[in-house]
């Protein structure tokens, strides 16, 4: 069972909860003969090239206009609702949530809103059933919000939005299309990979997602059974802490200009037993990755 569909506090024994499975982006607890969930709120950059995609006319787009403000809020109350970026929010805070949300989007407070961004309608009654808006600050151009109402979902309305959005950016000499998006958020991660875009982590999802998994290997410990998914999450943990060590060098000579390596090596020593060390079954019970 998804993390999002678990109401709790929830009842049960030790014994289940340590045969819960665990998902990466979540905090559980196990106080007092209940689980506690919350999401970690771990967030991750992506981003993909962009291309001159034709249109399969098969979704219903247009460009967005200021009048379009409040049923985008509606859109993203909808599509949020429930999720981990709101988990177990007060429904009345999610609303107000998702109106200011789209409010700043017009407003430029994250971005200049573009030209590019695009709405799909439904064909009979004209109503918005997705969004794609995009902005740009500093950086390349970014997908500040993309949304599509629960009952057109899995018909590859964003998919085509999004192409729509990297033609007509591409078209006027931008390369790159930036997203981001919490860890938790299932269906957010699965539509941005099946649209191309490709992790740009940074130290802090690195050491999650390194924490996470020497969690999982503790979890399996040496059952045969499980040696293939044992040696894969190795490779991982081997590949995340390498990452992780060569982006937090950059940043610090950024920082600081240059690096003592000894202190760094002490840093990153701490860093390594705070995040990686392996939990006890007896610690779990407090909280676990």
């Amino acid at each position: 069972m998804e993390p999002r569909l678990i109401t709790t506090p929830a009842p049960m024994t030790i014994e289940e909860f340590h045969s819960l499975p665990r998902e990466f982006g979540w905090k559980y607890e196990f106080i007092d003969g209940r689980l506690y969930l919350e999401p970690r709120y771990v967030h991750v950059k992506v981003a993909r090239r962009t291309r001159l995609f034709k249109h399969e006319g098969h979704v219903l787009l247009r460009d967005v206009r200021p009048g379009d403000l409040d049923e985008l809020a509606l859109l993203d109350f909808e599509c949020f609702l429930g999720t981990s970026e709101y988990y177990n929010w007060p429904v009345d805070m999610v609303r107000e949530t998702a109106q200011t949300t789209v409010e700043e989007y017009f407003d430029g407070k994250r971005g200049k809103p573009l030209d590019d961004s695009r709405l799909a309608l439904d064909p009979v009654s004209g109503r918005i059933i997705g969004a794609a808006l995009v902005n740009q600050g500093l950086n390349p151009p970014t997908l500040d919000l993309l949304m599509v109402a629960p009952s057109s979902q899995h018909h590859g309305v964003a998919t085509e939005m999004v192409r729509e959005v990297m033609t007509n950016l591409n078209q006027r000499g931008e390369s790159q299309l930036r997203s981001s998006y919490d860890v938790a958020n299932t269906p957010s991660v699965r539509s941005h990979a099946k649209m191309g875009f490709r992790l740009q982590p940074d130290r802090y999802y690195l050491w999650a997602r390194y924490s996470y998994l020497r969690y999982q290997l503790c979890r399996i410990g040496d059952n045969g059974k499980n040696a293939k998914d044992v040696a894969k999450m190795q490779r991982e943990c081997a590949r995340l802490r390498r990452n992780a060590r060569r982006i937090i060098r950059a940043d610090l000579l950024d920082e600081c200009g240059k690096i003592d390596e000894d202190e760094f090596g002490r840093f990153m020593d701490m860093i390594v037993h705070c995040y990686g060390k392996q939990t006890s079954k007896k610690d779990s019970m407090s909280s676990s990755k």
